[in-house]
């Protein structure tokens, strides 16, 4: 029989895009771990567990499309494995049948930020539960940039709606209001935070079954109705009732106390920053609007054309990392690159790779009296310390010592104006190298440099990791987890300074 689409969990969502299909006469099958209870007749149904390959092989091999509406136990040890292997299968399955792929995702991945989200952000694998859903991601696009797979994602905010309750916005919000009760809110009540209607992410899904293979191989954020803050939606649900808006709402802060005892208040304390911002997909309605119109009927439809454009990130931060090897497999060179990809919306980390070419110091070639004398690559060394906030040195320790290049670079910045007062962080790959740590922070002291303590950190990669690429670096979930937590270390300390 053939299938035109799986629907990979049966949950709020899965269940309301299973019904948008029924209504159009296309043919669904629904596959979990077990048969849902309402599940509508004409609904085929498959039992599969998403972390076993084979079963997800099977429930996509005769469908052309599938769904991926999954939602796992919010635990961030339980989602550090399960999403990234979750995610292999799903994409090894359309690979083998070439049926095209849905993933209905969340907003993690865009980690801690200030300005309104958008499709075309940096991943910012900062925290247990953002770093698996960027692992998670990063195995789909990859597939999808190598042409392996059709795939796309849908990423929504937190979504409300009929049959929502595990939500900020379900039982205890709406539920008690509709009970006459105190709403409990988990989030600040008066703070603006863009929520989603489960109807509108079910439409969003259909939006993509529909369109052309041209929409594929990047994400979609779904668009929301205009921001408000959950107090403002909350009393909107409390009008329609006739009733007072009454709330209570935790502060954020008891988060992390109330987590000694209750595991859910100890994984949401971790994703407090994302329930204290203002969340936006605004900008995200001006691309998604270029893949659907509204049709006669006022209800929407596939639109063809050019659907995607990416929007220059205007750098608020420009950070010149400076790595002290030479070596083209340099661990050092190689950690630089992978904290460049993890780099959040908003900061320019470039990576100097002119180190090479500097000629050996002399001081002759570096008088006042006689500026024409100074080598033009030295001269440009100088000019790109002088643009930037911040330098970040990564050097390894040769002899128990700095290694020369690196010494010869800083030997040609000290009589520079452009260095002294400029606040450098150092990053070391290996514990074992506090000779170079001690040599290097004694001449950054000796230069009038700032050395930002906070932002000075050991990174331990050792064993097999030190022979990683910078992809690799950031698709190990451990290791590009430590990398952007220190990689916002120097940012803060930074701003600090």
């Amino acid at each position: 029989m053939s299938i035109n689409v799986t629907i990979f969990g049966f949950g709020p969502v899965g269940r309301e895009t299973t019904r948008r299909l029924l209504a159009q006469g296309v043919s669904v099958r629904v596959a979990q771990r077990h048969a849902p209870a309402d599940l509508p007749q004409g609904v085929s149904f498959m039992a599969c567990d998403v972390l076993d390959a084979e079963a997800v092989r099977r429930a996509t091999e005769d469908a052309r499309q599938i769904v991926v509406a999954v939602g796992f136990p919010y635990a961030g040890d339980f989602w550090r494995v399960a999403w990234p292997r979750a995610m292999t299968n799903f994409v090894s399955a359309c690979e083998k049948t070439r049926a095209r792929m849905v993933f209905v995702d969340n907003l993690y991945m865009y980690g801690p930020q200030d300005a309104p989200l958008r499709e075309d952000m940096p991943l910012v694998p900062i925290g247990v539960k953002p770093v698996a859903r960027v692992a998670a991601t990063r195995i789909w696009m990859a597939a999808a940039e190598a042409g392996r797979i059709r795939a796309t994602a849908l990423r929504a905010s937190d979504f409300y709606g009929p049959g929502v309750t595990l939500s900020h916005l379900g039982a205890y919000a709406f539920g008690a209001i509709a009970k006459r009760k105190r709403a409990f809110l988990l989030v600040p009540p008066d703070t603006q935070h863009d929520f989603a209607f489960v109807t509108d992410v079910a439409r969003g899904v259909v939006t993509l079954l529909d369109a052309p293979d041209n929409a594929y191989g990047h994400a979609w954020q779904l668009p929301c109705a205009p921001t408000r803050t959950p107090r403002e939606i909350l009393s909107l649900g409390a009008q329609a009732l006739g009733s007072a808006t009454r709330i209570f709402a935790l502060p954020l802060a008891f988060l992390p106390i109330l987590g000694i005892g209750s595991s859910l208040m100890r994984e949401m304390a971790e994703m407090r920053f994302f329930l204290g911002s203002s969340l936006s997909g605004r900008c995200a309605q001006v691309l998604f609007s270029l893949l659907v119109r509204p049709d006669a009927a006022g209800g929407r439809s596939p639109r063809h054309g050019s659907i995607f454009c990416k929007r220059r990130i205007e750098a608020a931060m420009r950070l010149l990392a400076i790595s002290g090897s030479l070596r083209s497999a340099s661990t050092n060179t190689a950690t630089l690159k992978a904290i460049a990809l993890l780099a959040p919306p908003g900061v320019e980390f470039v990576l100097y790779d002119r180190l090479a070419s500097l000629p050996h110091f002399n001081p002759d070639l570096d008088r006042a009296d006689a500026p024409h004398l100074l080598p033009r690559e030295v001269g440009a060394l100088r000019q790109n310390i002088g643009h930037s906030d911040g330098v970040v040195i990564c050097s390894p320790e040769y002899a128990h010592g700095v290694p020369g290049s690196l010494k010869n670079a800083l030997d040609w910045l000290v009589g520079s104006i452009e260095f002294p007062e400029k606040p450098v962080a150092l990053l070391h790959t290996s514990p074992r190298a506090v000779h170079a740590d001690a040599q290097l922070r004694e001449t950054l002291a000796t230069m009038s440099a700032r050395l930002i303590e906070a932002g000075s950190l050991t990174i331990p990669i050792e064993g097999k990791a030190r022979a990683l690429d910078a992809n690799s670096m950031v698709s190990d979930v451990a290791l590009a987890e430590k990398l952007g937590a220190a990689l916002l270390t120097v940012i803060a300390a930074i701003q600090r300074a």
